[in-house]
């Protein structure tokens, strides 16, 4: 404590005093009195940077119940974005494995023909290893496991293009059921089943102009041209037993045995042309939609199949049929 020293008004000298935190309450007081001097104030404000501090209590504050609203509706909001953006993610990783696999099937189906003087491969599907005129069919169903996937070696595979390309995994799109272990065909028109108007014979082709209907060989694709004729679709389906993916070539229909593709890519189905290069197409009309998924109405069918009724109908059946044949068997005021 640090002693006062000094003079009143008066002139009278004030001897060392310690300081007590009182102060006189007249000139000229007793110094030697404390009473005589009034207590300091302590009750100051404390101030800091010109601002009064204030006492914040020692618990956390809350959220009102209209912050809460607010932050809920933007996670909801923020949910409602980002689930169909990873759908179509996933969607789109499906599809590219799914065109992956149709290339790797084409790339198999064209070096077979170019190890057997050009002779393309059974378009059938079978289970079992039988030879015929056809030739080994490409696929034997029966030899392939939905369990693994990938291990082949206590199986043997019969069909011609497992030498080509021993992965089944490729077999199959990505989108398919397990129990599916094969989901690709071939087009019927690629030396599969053919019908009677687009052969001469049981064996002999019909030719049209340069459009050879049922091709045989790599060399009765000419016009139009390997990129425009379809070999492998994603069929969904494991193929029949001796059937190859039918579309008929005479009549403006679908055929219903065998001839109805999944969907399994977004409303579309994907398909390869014999070139090697491969597509999705995206169905334009409602009522391929509703055939595919079995939801058109009674008495929609004639004679086993089903005839569009609409422009986006029919553009979707003809342009598989002239990827199909090469061109349409019926005459059309309509065409895609």
């Amino acid at each position: 404590m640090r002693g006062t020293r000094g003079f009143t008004r008066s002139g009278i000298r004030v001897p060392n005093q310690q300081s007590t935190g009182l102060r006189t309450g007249s000139v000229g007081g007793d110094l030697s009195n404390p009473t005589a001097f009034t207590p300091l104030k302590k009750g100051i404000p404390n101030r800091k940077k010109g601002r009064f501090l204030r006492k914040v209590s020692a618990g956390l504050s809350a959220f009102t119940l209209i912050e809460l609203l607010v932050v809920i509706s933007i996670i909801a909001l923020l949910i409602a974005l980002i689930i169909p953006a990873l759908r179509s993610a996933r969607e789109q990783g499906h599809r590219t494995v799914c065109l992956s696999n149709l290339k790797q099937l084409t790339l198999a189906w064209n070096l077979y023909a170019y190890d057997n003087d050009e002779n393309l491969v059974n378009g059938r599907a079978t289970r079992s290893p039988p030879r015929g005129p056809w030739g080994p069919p490409w696929v034997d169903v029966s030899s392939f496991s939905t369990h693994d996937l990938n291990d082949a070696s206590s199986r043997h595979h019969n069909g011609a293009l497992w030498a080509y390309l021993k992965d089944e995994g490729v077999y199959r799109c990505p989108r398919s059921r397990l129990d599916r272990p094969v989901t690709y065909a071939i087009v019927c028109a690629a030396n599969g089943e053919s019908p009677d108007e687009t052969r001469q014979s049981i064996f002999r082709s019909k030719r049209i102009g340069s459009t050879v209907l049922w091709i045989r060989k790599l060399t009765d694709i000419v016009s139009p041209s390997a990129a425009q004729r379809s070999i492998f679709v994603d069929y969904g389906n494991s193929p029949a037993i001796g059937d190859a993916f039918q579309v008929h070539y005479a009549h403006p229909g679908w055929a219903l045995g065998g001839g109805i593709p999944f969907v399994h890519h977004d409303q579309g189905m994907t398909l390869s042309m014999a070139d090697g290069h491969v597509e999705y197409w995206k169905w334009r009309g409602a009522e391929t939609m509703d055939m595919i998924r079995a939801t058109l109405p009674s008495g929609s069918f004639t004679d086993g199949r089903f005839e569009p009724r609409t422009a986006d109908g029919l553009h979707d059946l003809q342009r598989l049929q002239k990827a199909t044949w090469g061109r349409l068997g019926y005459s059309t005021g309509q065409s895609p």
